[in-house]
């Protein structure tokens, strides 16, 4: 193979990759749309929710399991530093440093311990989300492979050496709260594991400390997706345009807040019920539908696509859209 193209060929299935992923997208004219009004959402948003403030979030040391390899390479804060290299790439909250949140740190391992979900945080006011959670388990192995010989159809052998794969793996559980309540927003199982093998045969002292250490910190990339639609920011719809039976939303949620053409979204709204047998008022989130990001993007602003005319008329004034996060667009971007 030509060297150029071999050196070229990491960039071209890149960017073949992203016009997959942009070059199909919803083009629009916006002088072709003609503006529609638009009935409002039974709970219209804060004047606070729409200034795209990002969610300060704590992300602690996870609890070390009991196994002895776990606790000697700190698997725990191992994963809590992976969170927050995830977390700090994606720009889509505000990190708040785990020193700064000792009593909170002390407070949540209770909680974490005795399963006491009524607690109430009462220290100083240090972030809106606090991540937390424990390595339960851990552990390494190796594996033997023998020398083997083959031949192609010409008669010409060739020989793989003997060699030894070692394998480090950990396993456990991550816990979103919301603070001050100290309610569990959501909980993820997570696991990580790391391998290298080396010519001739297994040895009984092998990097266990490096596998285990490096899984933990491969542990929460197996919840990236999850994480980061978890802290989606909202855009709140502000104005509808139709044309021809096709339909566009702007939504308050621009380049800043990292829109990007052709991307997901899912439509929310709050929607008030009443029991009838008691007449107490229930707010929820209902989801509605999914759009897509449009090429009409401002640094604040993004026009979104509603292909399905049935969502379309559900959308009110002030309901909300929240990006939809995929992993071959998070494995490549953040």
């Amino acid at each position: 193979m030509n060297t150029y193209f071999q050196k070229a060929l990491p960039y071209l299935i890149t960017s073949a990759v992203i016009i997959g992923l942009t070059g199909c997208g919803p083009k629009v004219k916006l002088t072709e749309y003609k503006p529609v009004s638009m009935a409002k959402a039974d709970i219209m948003p804060t004047a606070s929710e729409l200034e795209h403030k990002k969610p300060k979030v704590v992300v602690m040391a996870l609890q070390n399991g009991s196994t002895d390899l776990i606790r000697r390479v700190d698997a725990g804060k191992a994963v809590a530093d992976s969170t927050e290299s995830i977390l700090v790439n994606s720009k889509l909250v505000e990190l708040v440093d785990r020193g700064a949140a000792v009593k909170l740190q002390q407070e949540l391992s209770l909680v974490e311990l005795k399963g006491d979900s009524g607690k109430t945080y009462q220290g100083p006011d240090v972030a809106d989300v606090a991540i937390s959670g424990s390595v339960s388990s851990g552990g390494v192995s190796s594996q033997f492979s023998e020398a083997r010989t083959s031949c192609d159809k010409n008669g010409k052998c060739y020989t793989s050496p003997a060699t030894c794969s070692y394998q480090g793996s950990v396993s456990g559980t991550m816990k979103l709260y919301e603070l001050p309540s100290l309610k569990v927003i959501d909980s993820f199982s997570i696991s990580g594991s790391n391998s290298y093998s080396e010519e001739g045969y297994c040895k009984s002292h092998f990097d266990a400390e490096g596998l285990i250490s490096k899984a933990a910190e491969n542990a929460p990339s197996s919840i990236k997706v999850d994480l980061l639609n978890q802290f989606s920011p909202k855009g709140y719809i502000t104005e509808r345009r139709n044309n021809e039976g096709k339909t566009i939303f702007l939504a308050q949620l621009g380049s800043l807040q990292g829109a990007t053409y052709n991307l997901k979204v899912k439509l929310y709204a709050m929607r008030s019920t009443v029991n009838p047998l008691n007449g107490t008022v229930t707010n929820e989130e209902i989801y509605i539908g999914e759009g897509k990001v449009s090429d009409q993007i401002t640094p604040n602003t993004s026009w979104i696509l509603i292909e399905d005319k049935e969502v379309a008329d559900q959308i009110r004034l002030g309901d909300y859209v929240k990006y939809d996060y995929k992993k071959g667009f998070v494995d490549l971007f953040i």
